[in-house]
């Protein structure tokens, strides 16, 4: 096979010739690599072990020997009970086959304690085991000889003798360790104590603790434990290679001739293998890549690869694939045209003009016919018709049944029918007035849903295997493609501008509506009004009722504002429960307070939802301009501004806005960043009035009244710190401070003699709602260690007549505890005295408001004594708040009031003051009553 090297030069086949030289060196190469070294790891495991196995028979050798020698001189004490009755215990030396021993020698008890160096080689502990042994026990002692070289000796206590004989026999060791080993190995012994080796015997003199026995591969030890049989430490025994094994054959192997050999033979075959494939390649992929190139050049001529491989295979789908491109680029040039006008505009009717005539010119015999549906119902179904192929007509408006429309969307893929004059479906009859026999119909959707459909019709039959509908189905889907961004281009134009919830328009609608309303005004000299309508207390809704009926509230209060209002007026949802008028065009002010009045009316009115009738109210700031602002952006600030002005007024009214607003709205700002930081800061203090009974003049109760203190602001009131706190949502944790500042406070005064005395705690109507306030209260009381029945919660009346089941269920969950409950301020709200039986409470709180003129105001005093009557009947205690005269309390006390409250008997007092009053034993007398107590009763 002749092999011609043009190819070769493409950077291609330089590439694949060196992957694949690479691909077959480096395998061979690492299984090289990887052999020896596993070969090499097995040598060296294999001699390592070797010498631990020297090691272990060498030991268990030396270990035989120690048996042996220990076995005969006991077995010499079993014949002559005692080594002192042989004639010649040196016998055991001479007549000894093996010779174990050299010498022994007899000590008495008195020799070793009185011998300095005995002592030292028989520890005391020693002699003590051997001494009080049953049995003969030998130890195994290392000492040195003359020369200095160790010497292994047996330590006796035979059991026969005296206890305080004993006996040192000296191991013979050429007995003890033999002489039979290897020239090229070296075995020692060492004793071991702890991490310190002692060297016993090496078979090789100059071999021992200083040789280098890291290697593995040239050592190996085996450890033998003496101390069961000897008492003794163990010894160490360490075989060494005095001649290391030598690694370098491996390394001549690798350098050798014929492992060079070999090598450079398997590469040449690589390398000419390699090139007989890459020939085989690359010359079809050649001839692929210049077919390539042709066609990026606009000529689509055939592609020819001979064989039968997988590149002729290749080329003959190049081919196809070619003649197609050819087909579908004179299609492409169409559909970009119809395309560019899909993007540059979204003018559906154009585009579908487009479309048709592109489908006219592919198969100009047929008649065409797209319906664009427009309008639907439950039954009924309209579209516009756009018809090409007919010369009478070019357009026509169809109307068909919900029923028809579902037949047609059955089959996504098209349906192919026949048309007729008697058919009962419009369809197919109007395309049989349009002169054909034989229609396909094909549905268009958006968002699974029919929004057109095509019928193409002939007066012959058509054949459902021509290519042709594959076509028609890609140019029926870009009509889909432009109603979709017809719609989802006015989609986003609705999202964008209007809320989604109450279809109004939404900020950024208003600010342009607003900014009209400026132009207009500008042009006629005539004012435009900003008007910011906050509901009130729609939180509580969303938090008693749910979302679902807050969202239900906000729509039917969006509905009623609209109707309130001209068409040129604007009136947008800006945000949760706020709305924005924009009432422009109108010099009189009398017209837009009308409209003001109508709103206020129509948010007023109840709103049934879910069976339940809500009553609502709400706050109102108006700007105008161009006196209040110059840009839609401070118009609607200062209108909300004016409406938080309302709010403060006690909300359900309206306030134009000042610019002294402006500084009032700025403090609170700063009050409301103080307050987040009041009670980290201890800023917060606690004062205490006390409550006396009038009948024994004892003090019976205590009310905590938060003051506030800031380093910034100084002493604030609560009247204007709270309602802050409620708005900003800062009234729950400082509601929950004082709720347990009180109880732990009042645990200290019971401790101090107060155990009766009720403490008394005003509850905000937020904290009433929270879903967690009773858990809360329940972990006060343990925390704190106050009894429920020494607490009071002092409630609004407002909080109780506009309270729901919920609210009622928590008041009873609360009473269940053995907690009092209190209604406080009586008398100013809008109590429903058929609901106030229902009410699980305890005490009824006679406000200030008519205690101060109960002794000269003819209309106060009948309402005190109405509401002392009406808390008798329903078995109420009654407290009057605001006593500040003698006459006042005579008063009360004439009218059976039981208990009082003010600055007649105390002011408000710190903790320290309180303590000290509740310790002092002071009672009420009325008597030594005296008007000088009377001071301003401002909590």
């Amino acid at each position: 096979m002749q092999i011609k090297a043009k190819f070769f030069s493409n950077k291609i086949s330089r590439q694949i010739a060196i992957l694949l030289f690479i691909a077959a060196a480096v395998p061979a190469t690492l299984m090289t690599v990887l052999s020896l070294t596993k070969i090499n790891d097995l040598v060296v495991n294999y001699e390592h072990q070797t010498l631990v196995d020297k090691s272990r028979t060498h030991a268990l050798n030396m270990f035989t020997n120690l048996v042996y020698a220990r076995n005969l001189i006991t077995r010499e004490l079993e014949l002559k009970k005692s080594i002192s009755q042989l004639k010649d215990y040196k016998l055991l030396i001479a007549d000894a086959e093996y010779k174990p021993f050299d010498y022994i020698e007899k000590f008495s008890l008195d020799e070793i304690n009185n011998n300095d160096k005995l002592k030292r080689i028989v520890p005391q502990q020693d002699i003590s085991t051997l001494k009080n042994s049953t049995q003969d026990k030998f130890k195994l002692i290392i000492l040195k000889n003359e020369q200095g070289m160790p010497s292994v000796n047996f330590f006796i206590n035979a059991k026969n003798e005296n206890k305080d004989n004993f006996y040192l026999a000296t191991l013979n060791p050429e007995y003890l360790w033999g002489d039979d080993y290897e020239d090229n190995l070296s075995v020692c012994a060492y004793s071991t104590v702890s991490t310190s080796k002692t060297k016993l015997f090496c078979s090789h003199n100059g071999i021992g603790n200083n040789q280098n026995v890291s290697d593995p591969i040239n050592s190996g030890s085996w450890e033998l434990f003496l101390n069961g049989e000897f008492l003794s430490d163990s010894w160490l025994f360490e075989t060494k290679r005095l001649t290391p094994l030598s690694q370098s054959h491996l390394r001549e192997y690798i350098g050798s001739k014929a492992y060079i050999g070999i090598s450079l033979l398997s590469l040449l075959i690589i390398g000419l293998l390699s090139l007989i494939q890459i020939r085989r390649t690359m010359v079809p992929m050649e001839n692929l890549i210049r077919g390539t190139e042709k066609i990026a050049q606009g000529v689509f001529s055939p592609v020819s690869v001979s064989g039968n491989s997988e590149f002729s295979i290749l080329a003959t789908a190049f081919n196809d694939m070619s003649n197609h491109i050819k087909q579908q680029l004179e299609t492409l040039q169409s559909y970009s045209a119809i395309d560019q006008e899909i993007i540059s505009t979204v003018d559906v009717g154009r585009v579908i003009q487009l479309i048709i005539n592109r489908m006219h010119e592919i198969k100009p015999d047929l008649i065409f016919l797209i319906a664009n549906l427009e309008e639907s119902t439950n039954n009924e179904v309209q579209s516009s018709c756009h018809v090409i192929g007919h010369a009478a007509l070019s357009s026509v408006r169809l109307v068909m049944s919900q029923k028809e429309l579902n037949e047609i969307s059955r089959s996504a893929q098209g349906q192919f029918k026949t048309s007729s004059l008697s058919s009962p479906l419009i369809h197919q009859r109007i395309m049989a007035e349009l002169g054909t026999n034989h229609i396909w119909v094909l549905p268009i959707f958006w968002q699974d849903e029919t929004c057109a459909f095509l019928l193409v019709g002939s007066k012959t039959e058509l054949d459902n295997k021509d290519r042709v509908w594959t076509e028609y189905r890609d140019l029926a889907s870009r009509i889909g493609i432009v109603i979709s961004a017809h719609k989802r281009e006015q989609q986003l134009l609705t999202e964008a501008q209007y809320d989604n919830l109450t279809g109004l328009p939404n900020r950024i609608l208003l600010q342009d509506r607003l900014k009209q309303a400026i132009d207009h005004s500008e042009r006629s000299s005539k004012p435009t009004w900003v008007i910011f309508i906050d509901l009130d207390r729609f939180k509580d809704v969303n938090d008693s009722l749910g979302h679902s009926v807050g969202d239900a509230l906000l729509t039917e209060i969006a509905t009623r504002l609209a109707e309130e209002i001209r068409e040129s007026d604007t009136v947008a949802r800006f945000g949760g429960d706020e709305f924005v008028i924009v009432l422009s065009g109108d010099e009189g002010e009398d017209i837009q307070l009308s409209v003001l009045n109508r709103i206020m009316d129509a948010i007023g009115k109840p709103a049934y939802i879910n069976n339940r009738e809500l009553i609502n109210t709400c706050s109102i700031g108006i700007a105008i301009y161009p006196n209040d602002g110059k840009s839609p952006e401070t118009l609607i600030k200062n209108a909300d501004i004016a409406m938080y002005r309302a709010k403060e007024l006690g909300r359900n009214n309206y306030q134009f806005f000042k610019q002294s607003l402006n500084d009032r709205a700025a403090k609170r700002i700063q009050m409301i960043t103080l307050l987040r930081n009041a009670i980290t800061k201890n800023e917060f203090t606690l004062h205490y009035q006390p409550k006396v009974d009038l009948k024994t003049g004892i003090i019976i109760g205590l009310e905590a009244l938060i003051r506030w203190e800031n380093e910034k602001l100084g002493k604030v009131s609560p009247a204007e710190f709270i309602p802050i706190a409620e708005e900003a949502g800062l009234i729950n944790s400082i509601g929950e401070w004082v709720l347990k500042t009180a109880c732990t406070q009042m645990v200290e005064y019971q401790e101090a003699g107060a155990s009766e005395v009720l403490m008394s705690v005003n509850i905000s109507a937020k904290q009433l709602i929270d879903l967690n306030f009773v858990a809360k209260l329940k972990s006060i009381l343990v925390e704190t260690g106050l009894k429920a029945s020494n607490l009071e919660l002092e409630l609004t009346e407002s909080i109780l007549m506009d309270s729901d089941y919920n609210i009622l269920r928590k008041l009873h969950e609360i009473k269940s505890l053995g907690i009092q409950l209190s209604i406080d301020d009586f008398g100013t709200g809008y109590s429903n005295l058929s609901y106030l039986h229902t009410l699980p409470i305890d005490t009824l709180k006679i406000d200030k408001s008519f205690t101060d003129s109960i002794t000269f105001n003819k209309t106060k005093a009948p309402i005190v004594n109405t509401i002392i009557n009406l808390a008798k009947n329903l078995d109420l205690k009654v407290i009057a708040e605001g006593v500040e005269t003698q006459e006042q309390a005579n008063y009360l006390k004439a009218h059976d009031c039981n208990q009082i409250q003010g600055y007649y008997f105390s002011k408000p007092l710190p903790y320290d003051e309180t303590k000290e009053l509740l310790g002092s034993g002071r009672k009420l007398s009325l008597a030594k009553a005296s008007k000088a107590n009377a001071k301003p009763n401002t909590i």
